[in-house]
């Protein structure tokens, strides 16, 4: 065999071992921390208020845990109505793009129709942005409703779902600027109250 030849059949034998390296990988866990969940700590939460009748920039963080390897294929947001997602100024969950066109309340972003095997997100912390159209005749708390799709790699449940709310901006109340006056021989006046 000669040399050349010699070093395509090697480049071949080890395609399938640099292929496989370039594959992200789970890392097993400690001895005796599996449980029976597989989808734990799940939670969406809004980190801003928003203001009816304008459209708002609300940020999330989506969070989750798994002891057992199940990695996440996507996200799925059901707002009330009057509550209407947009498509500008939506953003990705990480590198997970929103699956547009979106329809009426619902937002969803990953392909969770069959389920992958091996997610796109990992147990973890996750900052995102939707853009939300908020009737003006919208009040109190925003409620809506998420479902994280598991991909189905660990033990059940591979679906969780829950509710989250958006605060409501309250106008402020006038702050009063009060100072102490005194007369010119240092007795005090009283008070004497300044809009701020």
């Amino acid at each position: 065999m000669k040399k050349k030849d010699l070093l395509l059949t090697v480049s071949l034998l080890m395609l399938p071992l640099l292929l496989a390296s370039q594959l992200p990988f789970r890392t097993l866990p400690e001895a005796g921390s599996f449980s029976e969940r597989a989808l734990e700590n799940v939670s969406v939460t809004a980190s801003n208020i928003y203001v009816a009748g304008e459209i708002n920039l609300i940020q999330f963080t989506l969070a989750f845990s798994s002891p057992d390897f199940e990695y996440a294929d996507g996200l799925e947001m059901t707002f009330p109505a009057g509550v209407v997602p947009l498509e500008a100024g939506t953003t990705t969950i990480g590198g997970v793009s929103p699956n547009v066109p979106f329809v009426g309340q619902t937002i969803s972003w990953g392909d969770f129709d069959e389920p992958s095997g091996f997610g796109d997100l990992v147990p973890g912390n996750y900052n995102f942005t939707v853009a939300l159209d908020i009737a003006p005749g919208i009040t109190g708390d925003i409620i809506f409703d998420f479902t994280l799709y598991g991909d189905h790699y660990g033990n059940p449940p591979h679906i969780v779902s829950g509710t989250g709310i958006i605060p409501e901006e309250l106008e402020e109340a006038p702050v009063f600027n009060v100072p102490f006056t005194e007369n010119f021989d240092g007795t005090p006046t009283g008070l004497m109250p300044e809009w701020w």
